[in-house]
């Protein structure tokens, strides 16, 4: 199996019936994994828009770089921003 490039990210959903993702990848030492529930995604604005899985890829994208505490202290500080 290829590996990505470092730094790289992969989201994979998990649900009730199961994980759908659009590729395999395996991780090593440094790769960031996020798990989270549907309420980030689904979190809303003051004008009502849903936080969404396009702008989740985009910000595991963007921040993965910066490895698990990273990641997480950029997502919380993010949804704050939106609440």
């Amino acid at each position: 199996m290829p590996r990505p490039r470092p730094g790289a990210a992969a989201v994979v959903e998990l649900t009730c019936a199961g994980a759908r993702t659009p590729d395999l990848a395996a991780l090593a030492p440094g790769d960031t994994l996020l798990l989270y529930t549907d309420g980030l995604v689904e979190a809303r604005d003051a004008g009502g828009e849903e936080y969404g899985y396009d702008r989740l890829a985009a910000f595991v994208e963007a921040w993965a770089h910066t490895g698990a505490a990273g990641v997480r202290d950029r997502l919380l500080a993010a949804l704050a921003a939106v609440r």
